[in-house]
């Protein structure tokens, strides 16, 4: 059965609309299929979506390949209201009766034109916040979770994915989990999870003890130190995946590897992922145990 916007509650409807309100804004263009996997619906529930937008005033458009976006103001033509001119026309409005035909319709106007953008970034933090709060709690009454429409960029899939929690990076933007299904450490973004749900099963997985050290990548074990030379794209999806590994990145005078990583991890399997995911873009200086690990994962690649 189709979902129907109506049915379900109103401050899931209202999340999804602000979403999809910056979604759109950003480039590339979407389509239809690609905006019903980013929302976890079906394609007739983003056409409402879509209707809704535009009875609210918004100006979203098609281009040639039926894809859809919100165009970007003109900043040679500025038509917002700054936060004083809205509270300045809010004092006027207030003055108005209730029952004059063209209050409701100047209302909307001023505040899709003025604050919009703001206020939807403030909700998605109070949404991001709520979400963290929930993980916070399961992570000291150490119960399993849900996290529920996780939004995969490598997989570009939807799905609902079953975690004990570890523990947060320094800016709460990812949290270090324990996959059921896989059976390994996982790392998830925050932005990307639609809610949060916290089980009564008790966590399976032992917390390192007292004094154990945990790297970046979730391992706890002996450190040894790594030294990796990176592409952009590498280094930038470094410090986006594992921002508490900046301070050990340095830029370097080098055409293919312009940045460096020297710094320690606990096991090879964390950041052998990630080189993995990377294999071109990577140089492994150091250590030898960490090339014999991945060549033992790749046969006949040499690093």
């Amino acid at each position: 059965m189709a979902e129907k916007i109506t049915s379900e509650p109103p401050q899931k409807t209202v999340l999804r609309i602000f979403r999809l309100i910056r979604y759109l804004a950003k480039p590339p263009h979407k389509g239809v299929i690609q905006l019903a996997d980013w929302l976890g619906v079906d394609k007739r529930s983003v056409y409402r979506y879509l209707q809704l937008l535009d009875t609210l005033g918004y100006d979203v458009d098609r281009d040639f390949d039926n894809r859809y976006f919100i165009p970007e103001a003109d900043p040679r033509q500025p038509n917002h209201f700054t936060a004083e001119e809205s509270q300045l026309v809010r004092q006027l409005l207030a003055a108005l009766p209730e029952s004059h035909p063209l209050l409701e319709s100047i209302k909307k106007k001023v505040y899709l034109t003025s604050e919009l953008t703001p206020l939807v970034e403030d909700l998605l933090d109070i949404h991001r916040a709520r979400l963290v709060h929930k993980l916070a709690e399961a992570i000291a009454q150490r119960k399993q979770v849900r996290l529920i429409q996780y939004h995969s960029t490598n997989s570009d899939k939807v799905l609902d994915r079953l975690v004990e929690p570890l523990s947060f990076s320094d800016n709460y933007a990812q949290i270090e989990t324990f996959e059921l299904s896989s059976q390994s450490i996982r790392t998830f973004k925050i932005q990307r999870i639609e809610q949060v749900e916290v089980l009564n099963t008790p966590i399976t997985v032992a917390q390192p003890a007292d004094g154990t050290t945990t790297d970046a990548f979730g391992f706890s074990g002996e450190a040894l130190t790594v030294q990796l030379n990176l592409s952009r794209r590498a280094y930038r999806l470094l410090i986006e995946e594992f921002p508490t590994l900046r301070p050990f990145t340095q830029p370097r005078k080098h055409a293919q590897y312009p940045y460096c990583f020297l710094g320690e991890v606990c096991s090879e399997i964390g950041i052998g992922r990630f080189i993995l995911g990377l294999p071109s873009e990577i140089e492994v200086e150091s250590p030898q145990s960490l090339k014999d690990y991945l060549n033992k994962r790749i046969a006949g690649v040499k690093w």
